[in-house]
Order: structure tokens, then sequence, then C-alpha cells
């Protein structure tokens, strides 16, 4: 039983959260929850049948979703097919997940203002990878390198 009350209380922070996006956003919101406009009551179908795993396998999707437009919307994602260093960023004081997806290898490191490297992030060589970053609340930019293939970074507050 406590297991269903965590589902059910993270299904419903988590619709609060998409109902809340979309209306800071007005008519401009990003659309990334769009496919997702049934899927809470999906996922609560498929807890009520005793269908866990299904239903977890739909909660991953919905967060999924909802990681990228809370990235988006903060102006954390970065995506791109080649070497770059991205504009200036401020990045809020707090802790990240942050998050690299790609089909080839990538690296990617976060550099200050001055170009002097903060830390590196990622050697990654096709697939998925997630990594922690700590804030102080500076303007930092990304440098991304020895890319293959289209890659996308995300920064997820903790």
């Amino acid at each position: 039983m406590p297991c269903r009350k965590t589902l059910i209380v993270g299904l419903s922070t988590l619709a609060l959260f998409s109902s809340w996006a979309f209306w800071i956003g007005g008519e401009d919101a990003p659309t990334g929850l769009e496919p997702y406009t049934t899927s809470v009551q999906q996922v609560i179908d498929l807890v009520h049948a005793g269908k866990t795993e299904e239903a977890f396998t739909t909660l991953d999707s919905l967060y999924s979703a909802v990681v990228t437009l809370r990235a988006d919307l903060r102006g954390l994602r970065f995506a791109g097919t080649a070497q770059t260093l991205f504009d200036p960023s401020l990045l809020p004081a707090g802790t990240y997940r942050v998050h690299l997806i790609t089909g080839g290898v990538a690296t990617v490191e976060i550099v200050d203002m001055d170009g002097q490297p903060l830390e590196f992030l990622f050697l990654l060589s096709s697939g998925y990878a997630s990594t922690l970053y700590t804030s102080t609340g500076q303007r930092i930019l990304v440098h991304v390198s020895l890319c293959t293939e289209p890659y996308t970074i995300l920064f997820e507050k903790l």
C-alpha cells in the first residue's frame, strides 16, 4: 500500500507540474508534454489492474518528457551535431543531474566565463549517461567536443 500512495503522489506532482508549466508559458509553451495528456490516467489504470511494470514504463516515459521540458523552459537544454562552445548560461545555485544522450562519441565539460575548465562531465561512446554537478550560481559555458553523432545535454535541477 505505501508503494501505491507514493506512486499516486508522484503522479499528482507530475500532473500539477505539467499544468503549471503550460500556464506559465501560455500559448507559446513548448509542446513536449502533449503526447502524454492521458498518461497519468493510464498509469492509474495500470496500477489498479496490478500491472506495475507497465505502469513504471509509462511513468518513466512521462518523467523523461517532464525533465526535457523543464530543461527547455529554463534554457538548460543543449543539442547539436558538431563540436560546440554554447553561449553563456546562468546556472542557478544548486545540484543538477546532467544527462547526455548521443548515438556516438562525445565529451562534455563546463567552462567558466574566462575559459577555464570547471569540470569535465563526460566522455561517452554511444548511448546515455548522467552525472551530478553542483553550481554556485555562476554563468557557464558548455563545451562539447569529439562528437560523432547528434547529442542532447539536459540539466535537471534536483
